[in-house]
This record gives C-alpha cells, structure tokens and sequence, in this order.
C-alpha cells in the first residue's frame, strides 16, 4: 500500500470513528426532583433528633405548669368505711374530714390545701423552670441549625458526586473515541499496536473510575437521606446552585455576632439563669413554710354540728435540723450552677475557634475556585492542543493520554473546589449563628 492509499485510509476511519454514535442513556423513570429548601424543610420536620429537642421542650413548659400548680389550692375528696381502731385509718392516706378519729363510721368529705407563704419556694421553682423551658427552646434552635447545616453538607456532597460522575463519562466518551483514532491509525500503519494497547488500557480505567463515581453517588444519596432523618429515594435529580463569589464578612462582627446569636450558648446561658434560681430556692428551705387546709363533708354522727362536718387549720412547718440535708443540697446546687457557667466558657472558647476557622477555610475555597478555573482551562486548551498533534502525528500517544488525564483531573478539581465554597459558606453562617435567622 501506497503512502497516499495509506492516507486516504486513515482519513475514511477516522471519519468514520467520529461519526459513531455514542449511547444515549434514557431513563423511562425520571428521578424525583429535590431542592435544598425541600431537603431542608424535610429534616427539620422528620429527623429524629429535632423530634427529640421539640418532645423535651414540651416536658419543660409542662414542668413550669407542674410548678406553677403550687400557688393555687388543691382540691380532692375523699370516702371511707371503717371500724375498729380510731385513728389507724391515717395509713390510708386520706386528707380532711375522712381522717378524724372515729371508732366504727361511714363517711366523705372535700378537701382544700393552700401553700400560704414558704418565702419563695414556689416563686423560684417556677423561675427556675421556665429559664430550664428558655434553655431547652434555644437548644431546639440549636439542634435545628445543626441539622440545617448537615443537609447542606450531605446535599453538596451529593451534586459533587453527581457532577463528578458526569465528568467521568465525559472521560470515558473522550478515552473511547482516541481508543477507535489510535486503532484507525494503527489500520492505516501508522501507529504502532502499543498505542492501541495504551488506549484500550486508557478505556478500562475510565470505566473503573467511573463505576467508583457512581458508587460514591449512590452513597451521597444515602447520606443526604440518612441527613434528612428519612428513609428516601435512591437517588434525586438536584437543583444546581448558583454560585457567586461574595465579599467576605468582617471576622470580628462575625466574633461578636456568634457571641450573641449562637443558640448553644443562649441554651447554657438560660441555663445559667435557672440554675440561679435552683441555688435560691434551695436556700429558701431553711426557713418556715405556712399551710392551711379546709374539709368538709358528711360523717354517721349521733349528732350533728358546724364542728363535726367541717375543719379548718393552719400549719407551720419549721426546720430545725435536718442532719445537713438542706446544707448540702445548697453545696450541691451551687457545684452545678458553676459547671454550668464552666460550660458555657467552655462552649463561648468553642465558638470563637469555629468562626476563625470556617472563616480561613471559606477564605481559602473563595481563592481556590479562581485558581482551578485557570487550571481547568488551561487544561482543556491542552488537552485540544495535544488532540491535533496526535491526529498530525506530531506527539507521541501518551503525551495525548497525559494531557487527557490532567483536563479530567482540573475538571474534577474545579466541580470540587465551587462545592467546597458553598460548603464553606454554610459552615460559616452555623459558625456565626446566621443559620439559625436565614
């Protein structure tokens, strides 16, 4: 075969293997569409976790009610029968009328007790209940925005992956087509068989690193489930974000801003205040307590009177000694109070170190996405470059399969790095406590 027979070949193939169709991949079930405001909407209303914080938030506003209960009478009645000893039906456990030392009798009566003064028992206990309430709502906003932020984490994630798998079956439809350029040339003797040995090669990784992408996609699916508290889809068709480079904030009003609005701290600061009133109302058992009670009703008397159906009393409770119970209930509630306020320093120190790190780490993913754009072009303007000399002949088959490899490695980089920025961004607006205002 001539050299211009040799040519005429090459060019037939080569327009040929161009002219291929590639698979189109249908999908007669279209997968369910999710936005992130959807995902995020889902979690905050199915995940386990923000169930748990709401159910103890209502045990707290019920305790405050329990607490409250103390300033208002409480009214009962009361029935009995009875004969023998006079006053051993007290084992009973009956209040009023009921009680009175009777030999043999029939009876029922209507009790009420009143807390009249217990120098601020009752007072502190409701306080102390309804910060205890304050606390547990600041750590439902809390736990609400930390599951707003693992969504977000898990949904990017997710459009990563997908966006990856994508550039992996760009990867393989481009490693196939110089697969079937390197066996036309090698047809028209002008390549060697190792080329086409590389090519072939080339092909099998693509495909391998193309099922690992569509099995880390599988899996971020399964994570933004297991983040929405659902058991879900296998997979969704997700809304691409619009990504727009923003100013970065202020690193100190951001410093200031999570000090005020971080729900965490707002919770152990709530708590703080209830602890407060724990340490009062505990000391407050030191001194007197005033009780009255009224029962009247109807008992088989001979005779009746005013007297014999209706009793009233006042009490006073004085503790004198109590073997220092009281003593170190005070030590016990004043240890707790000082954790607390432990905590919260503890927590603030947290805080702080959070904020400067989501700040350097969107700092470096807003830098970062400049820099992979640049690369991603660059590499594609040499991936072409290396496409036309090797159709020229003028480079070797894997100074192609090098510039291929690295566009597929600034492509993955690039999708990387502007979901990394978003990610960045979500971190810092947990950090800042901006997810709990959005």
């Amino acid at each position: 075969m001539t050299k211009r027979e040799r040519e005429m070949v090459m060019i037939v193939l080569l327009v040929w293997s161009l002219c291929l169709p590639a698979r189109a991949q249908t999908s007669s079930n279209p997968l369910p569409r999710l936005t992130l405001d959807e995902a995020i909407r889902t979690a905050l209303r199915e995940h386990p976790d923000v169930k748990r914080a709401r159910a103890a938030l209502e045990a707290a506003r019920a305790r405050t009610a329990q607490a409250r209960a103390d300033y208002f009478p409480h009214i009962s009645a009361s029935g009995f029968g009875k004969q023998g000893l006079s006053g051993a039906s007290g084992a009973l456990g009956l209040s009023g009328l009921v009680t009175s030392p009777l030999f043999r009798d029939l009876g029922a009566s209507a009790t009420l007790f009143q807390n009249i003064y217990d120098f601020g028992r009752t007072a502190h206990q409701v306080i102390a209940t309804r910060w205890a309430a304050i606390s547990l709502e600041r750590a439902l906003e809390a736990q609400r925005a930390w599951v707003t932020l693992n969504v977000e984490r898990a949904y990017y994630r997710a459009l990563q992956a997908q966006r990856l798998v994508g550039v992996s079956r760009k990867v393989l439809q481009e490693r196939r087509l110089t697969a079937r350029r390197a066996a036309a040339f090698h047809r028209a003797e002008l390549t060697s068989k190792v080329d086409v040995t590389l090519a072939e090669a080339n092909v099998a990784q693509a495909e391998l690193d193309l099922m690992r992408a569509e099995e880390q996609l599988a899996t971020a699916f399964a994570e933004l489930n297991h983040a929405m508290g659902i058991i879900g889809e296998p997979a969704y068709q997700l809304e691409e974000p619009k990504i727009v480079i923003e100013p970065l904030p202020d690193l100190a009003a951001l410093l200031d801003e999570a000090a005020r609005r971080r729900p965490d701290l707002l919770a152990l600061d709530a708590q703080i205040r209830a602890d407060e009133q724990i340490v009062a109302r505990t000391r407050s058992e030191r001194r007197p307590r005033f009780v009255g009670l009224w029962s009247g009703g109807w008992v088989r008397f001979s005779t009746y009177s005013i007297g014999r159906l209706m009793l009233g009393a006042l009490g006073l409770y004085v503790p004198l000694f109590t073997g220092g119970q009281v003593k170190n209930r005070i030590k016990e509630a004043q240890a707790r109070l000082e954790q607390t306020r432990a905590t919260y320093e503890k927590l603030a120190q947290d805080v702080r170190l959070q904020v400067q790190r989501a700040y350097r780490a969107l700092l470096t993913a807003r830098e970062s996405i400049g820099v992979n754009q640049r690369l991603v072009e660059r590499a594609r303007e040499a991936r072409r470059l290396a496409q036309l000399r090797y159709r020229a002949q003028l480079s070797s088959f894997v100074e192609l399969l090098s510039a291929e490899a690295e566009a597929a490695r600034a492509e993955a980089a690039y999708a990387e790095s502007r979901y990394t920025y978003k990610i960045a961004q979500a971190v810092l607006r947990y950090a800042s406590g901006e997810s709990v205002h959005r």
